[in-house]
């Protein structure tokens, strides 16, 4: 069912806003879920599809990835829909989720599925099923990279099987170290250059690694960091993300003390922010500020932009901030601190960062000279939300009005449409996902 929210806008710098809700679909009624006890049948979080980096949208198609359900399944997947049809093609690999430590009755919400898609020779691109695994305890199975086929992603419907892929391997680049990664995540530069990220080590000691893809195959490995520093008061791994804007490599990210029980806080603290202008990624990074930097990252603390734990005096937060930087380079972080979220913001030409505490959770885009936030409500509906660049000033877009309501979702922007991938809030170990589909004019 296709439904259209008009909102006109006349507050400030707003005009007449439209946002339509083209599409709406379901990929599968069988998407792994982690039901259960925590501790038991489930570790971390229930939640593992979708997760992580797991929806893109290029060639006219829609792409994601996913487990399928239940605990006795687990098979690795990858869906496909053309933009504007109705059906989703599947692809089911050989691999199974591995589990909590190897124990595939007990899941690990950490291991997802990451897919990017290379413009320059139409490779796809999966890294799946890792969280800080070795090869002398999981052998193959550390590390799991996936390469299709040159002209994958653009192959006809029928043509969509296994066959598109290459075997399974467990390296980008031969000779370089992949041992105990976790977090890939995929970014495409404005070259057509395809990055991955990834942690090396565990949570609280890692180095924060990447490299690109062109035609030619995968780079040597960069490292951002060194969390593993020789003072155990001073070890540390980040948790954020990478991305490309305005033709910059950036990261905006929290970080984790290895010894964070002995601080005022729990797990993480702060937001750092960093970019670079070199298209390798490996030199020329900068602060917000522009003061130069040099790789690897000792410590975080030149990239340091704010404090958002002090804000409200409390302890807990669990994730990196959600971030987007606009075309008119304004910049925009939200940092969830408990239940609070903060607004970090700075429009172009100011020279220091503002915030606002209390404003809504979802994750942010951008399109022309707005900044939207796409998030579930607390029924579990989707909202679309926007603000001006540079300010905090949101104002409602879109509200659903339909009778699903969703657990939880990951979305991403292509052009002037959102798309949200959302797992169906029902029962069992195998539930629906859905993706629906917006346009903002």
């Amino acid at each position: 069912m296709i439904r259209t929210f008009l909102f006109i806008l006349l507050i400030n710098s707003y005009t007449l806003a439209q946002v339509d809700m083209i599409h709406s679909s379901k990929v599968s009624d069988q998407a792994l879920y982690f039901a259960g006890e925590k501790g038991i049948d489930y570790h971390f979080n229930s939640r593992i599809t979708p997760h992580g980096d797991c929806i893109k949208v290029a060639f006219g198609y829609i792409y994601v990835t996913w487990y399928r359900g239940g605990m006795d399944n687990r098979h690795v997947m990858l869906s496909r829909k053309k933009i504007g049809e109705e059906k989703w093609h599947h692809i089911e690999f050989p691999h199974q989720h591995t589990g909590y430590r190897g124990n595939p009755k007990k899941g690990d919400s950490h291991n997802t599925i990451a897919i990017g898609i290379s413009p320059l020779d139409s490779t796809i691109h999966l890294i799946y099923d890792m969280h800080a695994y070795s090869e002398t305890q999981y052998g193959v199975d550390f590390f799991n990279y996936s390469l299709s086929k040159t002209g994958a992603a653009v192959a006809e419907d029928e043509d969509w099987t296994i066959d598109l892929f290459n075997r399974k391997r467990n390296y980008l680049k031969k000779d370089q170290d992949y041992d105990k990664a976790t977090y890939p995540n995929f970014s495409l530069a404005d070259d057509g250059k395809l990055f991955v990220f990834w942690r090396l080590g565990g949570s609280g000691n890692g180095n924060h690694s990447y490299a690109y893809y062109d035609q030619n195959g995968w780079s040597e490995t960069i490292q951002f960091n060194n969390g593993n520093q020789t003072t155990v008061s001073e070890k540390y791994s980040i948790y954020g993300s990478f991305a490309h804007y305005n033709n910059r490599l950036m990261t905006g990210f929290a970080i984790r003390y290895r010894d964070f029980p002995n601080e005022k806080y729990t797990y993480n603290s702060g937001l750092y922010f960093a970019s670079s202008i070199d298209p390798t990624g490996a030199s020329q990074w900068q602060t917000l500020q522009g003061k130069p930097v040099t790789l690897p990252i000792q410590s975080p603390q030149a990239l340091k932009i704010g404090s958002p734990l002090e804000l409200v005096n409390r302890n807990y937060m669990s994730s990196g901030a959600t971030w987007v930087v606009t075309p008119n380079e304004s910049y925009h972080f939200l940092s969830t601190v408990n239940d609070t979220t903060i607004h970090y913001y700075k429009s172009s030409g100011e020279k220091s960062i503002r915030f606002d505490i209390g404003s809504p959770k979802g994750k942010l885009f951008s399109i022309g000279h707005k900044v939207y936030l796409m998030g579930l409500n607390d029924i579990g509906q989707p909202f679309l939300l926007s603000t001006p660049e540079g300010k905090n000033e949101w104002r409602e877009e879109y509200s659903y009005e339909g009778d699903l309501k969703f657990r939880h979702g990951n979305s991403t922007i292509h052009e002037n449409r959102i798309y949200y991938y959302l797992m169906q809030n029902d029962q069992g170990d195998a539930q629906p996902i859905h993706v629906l589909e917006f346009i903002v004019n």
